[in-house]
């Protein structure tokens, strides 16, 4: 792909893999790329991200995952038709709030970064369907997250979460949670709302009995549970899971 930018036809490029570049930087061939729809950027050791990426103003997928990113600049927000966005493995502490412009934004991948906060305006990225948050430093959630109607996928495990928002339980379109690896020691009722929601992870908590609201999900279908320090269900639990095929416990043995 690389040897295309010398190409007449250069400007019809729409995909381009520039991962793992060993040779001279080639970021400034990128503004003649003026139909590019995909770029991966991966494994480059990039401290920040090339301006001339803020310039493809047709990128849908863009990838700079496994890098030393600090920053996230506000430029990100010109890139107004982006649907996936791979940022895995950085060094990013702060979000801007320009990201609110990605109204077309469907999959965000945040994980194993030093994030400590999100922005609110994240709660404004209306069609966006998984978000990976997985491995960074939060301590706490925006009440917004939950204006993100058409979220399938949240990934929370590995951080520093003590509480949820019970706005979460407004995701109506939810179908997997991931909780593990926080110290939680309850969750919102309001959780209970979540319908839809099949995968529910809640392993190395401190939970030490069920959270009512997990009983309330109706539609679960597999439930983790494991390295809590939970000593028994509520007996009517199986029950009100019909659809349940799977449930890790790590419950101690009965005496």
């Amino acid at each position: 792909m690389i040897w295309a930018l010398a190409l007449p036809a250069a400007s019809q490029t729409q995909m381009l893999d520039l991962s793992e570049q060993t040779g001279p930087p080639v970021f400034p061939l990128l503004t003649t790329l003026t139909a590019l729809e995909a770029l991966n950027l991966d494994i480059n050791d990039l401290q920040r991200m090339p301006w001339e990426v803020f310039q493809l103003s047709e990128l849908r997928h863009l990838q700079v995952a496994y890098n030393r990113l600090e920053v996230l600049p506000a430029a990100i927000g010109q890139l107004e038709q982006l649907r996936f966005l791979k940022l895995t493995r950085n060094q990013l502490q702060a979000l801007p709030p320009e990201m609110d412009r990605l109204q077309h934004l469907q999959t965000l991948h945040l994980d194993f970064n030093r994030l400590q906060q999100l922005p609110p305006q994240l709660g404004r990225l209306a069609q966006l369907q998984t978000l990976n948050l997985t491995s960074n430093q939060l301590t706490h959630l925006p009440p917004e997250l939950g204006s993100l109607k058409a979220l399938q996928v949240l990934q929370l495990s590995g951080n520093r979460l003590a509480d949820i928002p019970p706005a979460l339980g407004q995701l109506q379109q939810l179908e997997r949670l991931t909780l593990s690896s926080n110290q939680l020691r309850d969750l919102p009722r309001e959780l209970g709302q979540l319908k839809r929601l099949k995968q529910l992870y809640l392993s190395a908590n401190q939970f030490e009995t069920l959270p009512a609201a997990v009983l309330e999900m109706e539609s679960l279908e597999v439930l983790v549970l494991t390295g809590n320090p939970l000593t028994r269900l509520p007996k009517e639990a199986l029950t009100r899971w019909p659809h349940l095929k799977e449930i890790h416990l790590g419950l101690p043995p009965s005496p």
